[in-house]
């Protein structure tokens, strides 16, 4: 038999992604014959992994005799154990081929399935691979990858909402279509409204953030002198001031309460994830885009895991952080949490794009040798301390300000060019 071993970590992402493209039908003659199809899948995996090993069999529609596993319970650290435990079923087994991909699993897990496969002297076909975070290509020992002239992205698909099943996640709540709200000619009209806000006019987004809702918040109660019966002629102005700072993009309708409050959602942030996602959906075929979807939320041991936007390409994930904030310790703050996200849901693989109103200049709109003001290039050297700043991207407010510029830097991005 062909035998496939995968060290099974705390990201199902590389495990899945190698064996899936090893069993895919439509790989060519080249590939199969360099890398053999696998007839079983050895999975050597933890009691802390145990899981992740389940739901990659589960997603690749392995059958009892397609796959095996080697628990090694708490003893992932144990070379000997580990060692021992790998060769005893390799001599069950007697396989005339061997493919050990070392890409997922900890240190001791590597070097300890490596030597058993080296002592198991009965095969001579013996493959080492590991999976190129970058390149979406095996690597093989003397420098051989494979595929050759296309990368497992183009063969390997998966969706979001498979992605979470493989992370054990619960099913997502997620949106892939715009708001009513969405509109280039709101987006565009919030653009500006943000850009005054930050030369010092703060009336739009005072107006705005004001407003109560269902008028739980006290303070805004108190500050609108809202009565209990019910809403009276100061609330009904106030309301009416609202629609007329937005008149040109409501279409002459009247707001209620909920749709105030969901507009309010909209006008104080969401317009840049829809607006991204929007942007998105126009360039998915150029980059190859395979699905998208904004506002995604689910659930980590009862705690919220939320993304604003997740864009796959075939297999790498492409997580986007917004915020509509323009400040150096907010738009850090987004970049630190998306990095950390983008890791636990994509891996090494997964891609981290940071967009936000912040820029280099100062109210005037002019570069500033402020250090204090310069948002983006206080981000960059923040993130240039880390190991994921090669998988890391910041977007500002220049990058953002129209359609056509956003798409060119998207583009670069997800088509790897920068």
């Amino acid at each position: 038999m062909n035998l496939l071993i995968l060290s099974i970590g705390s990201n199902p992402m590389p495990n899945y992604i190698t064996a899936k493209y090893l069993l895919h039908e439509n790989r060519k003659e080249l590939e199969c014959k360099n890398l053999p199809k696998p007839d079983m899948v050895m999975f050597v995996y933890s009691s802390r992994t145990e899981k992740f090993k389940e739901k990659i069999a589960a997603q690749l529609d392995l059958n009892q005799d397609q796959s095996l596993g080697v628990n090694l319970e708490n003893k992932f650290r144990e070379f000997e154990e580990i060692k021992q435990k790998v060769l005893e079923k390799l001599k069950e087994l007697k396989p005339y081929s061997i493919h050990l991909n070392y890409t997922g699993g900890t240190k001791p897990m590597a070097v300890g399935i490596s030597s058993a496969v080296e002592q198991f002297e009965e095969c001579k076909n013996k493959i080492y691979s590991d999976l190129s975070p970058d390149k979406f290509k095996l690597i093989l020992r003397k420098g051989k990858v494979f595929p050759t002239n296309r990368d497992i992205r183009d063969i390997v698909k998966i969706s979001i909402e498979d992605l979470y099943e493989l992370h054990d996640l619960e099913a997502p709540k997620l949106k892939k279509e715009n708001s009513n709200w969405y509109s280039e000619k709101f987006i565009n009209y919030l653009i500006d409204k943000k850009n005054e806000f930050k030369k010092g006019d703060e009336d739009f987004y005072y107006l705005w953030r004001k407003w109560p809702g269902k008028t739980k918040d006290k303070d805004n109660r108190k500050a609108l002198k809202i009565s209990s019966g019910g809403q009276n002629n100061e609330l009904e102005g106030y309301k009416q001031s609202l629609e007329l700072s937005v008149k040109d993009f409501i279409k002459d309708q009247t707001l209620g309460s909920q749709q105030l409050k969901h507009l309010k959602r909209f006008i104080c942030g969401v317009w840049l994830e829809e607006y991204l996602f929007s942007v998105l959906q126009e360039i998915k075929e150029d980059c190859g885009l395979t699905d998208i979807a904004w506002n995604v939320e689910t659930k980590i041991k009862g705690r919220r895991f939320e993304l604003d936007i997740i864009a796959m390409k075939g297999c790498q994930s492409f997580v986007f952080t917004c915020t509509s904030d323009h400040t150096s310790s907010l738009c850090k703050g987004k970049a630190f949490e998306g990095v950390y996200r983008s890791e636990q849901i994509g891996g090494e693989q997964s891609k981290t794009i940071l967009v936000c109103m912040g820029d280099d200049f100062d109210k005037k709109g002019k570069p500033t040798d402020d250090n204090d003001k310069k948002v983006i290039e206080s981000i960059k050297k923040d993130m240039s301390q880390f190991d994921a700043v090669s998988n890391f991207y910041i977007l500002g407010s220049e990058d953002i300000k129209n359609s056509s510029t956003l798409k060119t830097k998207l583009k670069q991005i997800i088509n790897g060019d920068i």
